[in-house]
Order: C-alpha cells, then structure tokens, then sequence
C-alpha cells in the first residue's frame, strides 16, 4: 500500500523563491484566508504550503495549478471533487508533509520534538496506551507521546472527523487497527529532528 502514496517531506524555506509564482496560483478566498493571519510570516507559510500543494496537485490531476478547485467537508478538510486523489497536509515550524493517493483516504500528521507535558488526557489516550506511557523511562517518554499523538491526528485526517472524544476509544499502538468498521494502517517515522505519521485507510 505504502508504495502507492506519494509523500513529500520539505523545509518551507526551500519554498520562499516561489512565493510570487505560488500566490498567482491561489483563489480569492485563499487570497482572503492568508490576510486573515495577523502574523505576515504566517500568511507567507499558508501562501507557500498551498500553492506548492496546487503545483503537486496539478502534476497528478494534469490542471494548472490555478485552475484546480477545492470543496471543504464537514470538518473543513479541502477535498477534490472532480478528481480522484486524495491529499492532506500537516506542518510543524519550517518543515511540511503533504501525502497524495489516488486509491483511498489518507491522513498525515507531523510534529517537532519537544518536551510534552500534560497532553494525556483521558479525552484522547486509550487506557492501553496509558499504561504504555508510564512504563517508559521519562527520556522516552517525550518522544512517544509524540509518536501516538501523530497517529491520533492522521487518524482524524484521515477520517475526515477531526479531532473527537472518539480518540480514547481506541489503541493506536499497533500499526494496523479497526475503526468504526473500517481498517487503517501507520507508518510512523522518528527523525532526530521530527515524529511524523502516514494514516491510510485499506480498500
């Protein structure tokens, strides 16, 4: 399955030469969402991320990159409705991940290493994984918590859900799972820099 999906790991900083070429590509509301973000550094980052995923896009789609349009689900993931690709984005600082698949839904999720604190919440950790997390040595612990979060979010990517209570309902320690009479599959990456997380769900 994995050698099906295009997956496209970049530092935004590589992007910035395109910035022009890349803002002609966008639609007024993206134009309109950019100027929203108070920070110009921040509406840079959105001009530069979606406008390298219309260039990708448009590579598998065979439209120019300005022509493609976008629908928004429930949850406001973009979407193709005339084409049969599915894609999604995650960044974290100056690095993006965007996957593309032309056979069944994906979701991707990317986080820097930090120090995590706090975020095991019953809300969103399985009791099973709970238990994992406590036995770890606290130098381990960070980066696994990382790892699981990755897999919780392209989880929801994938789905379309977002993020939901649904979360502690299910384990995502194992790579292959069962979710709402569907079957996902992870592929979970650690880098000395980043953990970052593939989400498919199997045809």
């Amino acid at each position: 399955m994995i050698e099906k999906v295009d997956v496209h790991k970049l530092s935004i900083v590589s992007l910035e030469p395109k910035l022009e070429e890349y803002a002609s590509y966008l639609s007024l509301d993206e134009h309109i969402r950019a100027s929203r973000f108070t920070r110009k550094l921040d509406q840079k980052k959105f001009i530069l991320i979606r406008g390298h995923l219309r260039s990708l896009l448009s590579q598998k789609t065979k439209d120019q990159p300005a022509d493609i349009k976008f629908s928004y689900g429930f949850k406001g993931k973009p979407e193709l409705p005339s084409n049969p690709y599915y894609f999604n984005v995650s960044h974290s600082k100056q690095t993006v991940l965007i996957s593309i698949n032309q056979f069944s839904p994906i979701g991707v999720d990317i986080e820097d290493h930090r120090v995590v604190r706090g975020i095991e919440h019953p809300l969103f950790f399985h009791h099973d994984e709970h238990v994992y997390l406590q036995q770890l040595k606290p130098t381990e612990k960070s980066l696994k918590t990382l790892w699981l979060w990755t897999r919780k979010e392209s989880l929801c990517k994938a789905t379309g859900e977002g993020l939901t209570s649904h979360l502690s309902d299910i384990s995502l320690l194992h790579d292959k799972i069962e979710y709402k009479d569907q079957f996902y599959q992870f592929f979970s990456i650690s880098t000395d820099r980043d953990v970052h997380t593939l989400c498919i769900r199997m045809s």
